[in-house]
C-alpha cells in the first residue's frame, strides 16, 4: 500500500433513463493529492445502443442514424434477421432465437456503422 486512497462513483442520467453510466476513478496518494493517468485519445462516441444483454425476449436498438438497418448473425457468420430502424428506438424480437452469442450490426447504406455481441437466454 502506498498509504493513499482510491475512490471510485457511477454517475446516472435520469433523463436519458437508457442504461447509460458513467464511470468515475479518483486515486489519491499519501498526501491526499490526485494521481493522475493519461487520457485516452482513442474514445469515441457510440453510434448505437443495443440492451438490455443479456435479453430474453426482445432487444431495443437505440440510434439516431436515419436509413439504418440492425442485423443479427450466428458465430459462424449467417445472418438471423434483417430489420430496419425506423425510430429512435426500435424493439427487435428475439422469439425465433436460439440461446446462445450473437453478433449484431448497424448498417447504414451497408457500410458497418455499429457492431456488438448479445446474449439470448430463456429467463422462463
Amino acid at each position: 500500500s502506498d498509504g493513499g486512497a482510491l475512490i471510485t462513483t457511477l454517475r446516472y442520467d435520469y433523463l436519458t433513463q437508457y442504461h447509460e453510466h458513467d464511470a468515475y476513478i479518483i486515486k489519491l496518494d499519501s498526501m491526499d493529492l490526485t494521481v493522475g493517468v493519461p487520457e485516452r485519445k482513442d474514445k469515441k462516441l457510440v453510434d448505437a445502443i443495443v440492451y438490455p444483454n443479456p435479453s430474453s425476449e426482445v432487444v431495443n436498438v437505440r440510434t439516431a442514424i436515419k436509413n439504418a438497418v440492425f442485423e443479427l448473425y450466428d458465430l459462424s457468420g449467417k445472418k438471423l434477421l434483417s430489420q430496419p430502424l425506423t425510430t429512435l428506438i426500435t424493439q427487435i424480437k428475439l422469439e425465433n432465437i436460439i440461446d446462445g452469442t450473437y453478433v449484431w450490426g448497424v448498417l447504414q447504406q451497408n457500410k458497418i456503422i455499429e457492431t456488438g455481441k448479445i446474449i439470448k437466454t430463456n429467463n422462463n
